[in-house]
């Protein structure tokens, strides 16, 4: 709550107001996700393009690693999963987690996410 009591609205956006036209190439965001686990991104806008056949849902176009995983418990926990060799790893979490299977921190599947962002079609 501390961080919240910080944030000053007149420096930040409005998630639910901002448009793409608001953004410059070069320009640098921080995305906050679950304040209690305090997921950071730093977005990089690289380029803007206008198309008239626009997406109707967000799209991946790269990445890196696994991303978020919720419940864990913020940074500090997904690192100390990543650190904990495979055969370490609390089996428990990993049910809680996944159903049973070990999760590749490494791995990165823009198909798979971008079939996932579909669900936020207009």
């Amino acid at each position: 709550m501390a961080e919240a009591e910080d944030w000053n609205p007149a420096t930040g956006i409005d998630y639910e107001k901002a448009k793409v036209s608001y953004f410059e190439k070069g320009d640098k965001l921080l995305l906050t996700y679950d304040y209690g686990d305090s997921w950071e991104f730093e977005v990089d806008i690289k380029n803007i393009t206008i198309d008239q056949t626009a997406l109707k849902y967000p799209k991946i176009l790269s990445g890196k690693g696994y991303g978020i995983i919720d419940d864990i418990g913020g940074v500090w926990s997904l690192q100390d999963y990543y650190d904990t060799p495979k055969d370490k790893v609390d089996p428990e979490m990993i049910d809680w987690l996944t159903d049973g299977e070990a999760i590749n921190l490494d791995n990165f599947d823009k198909e798979e996410l971008n079939q996932r962002m579909e669900q936020y079609k207009n």
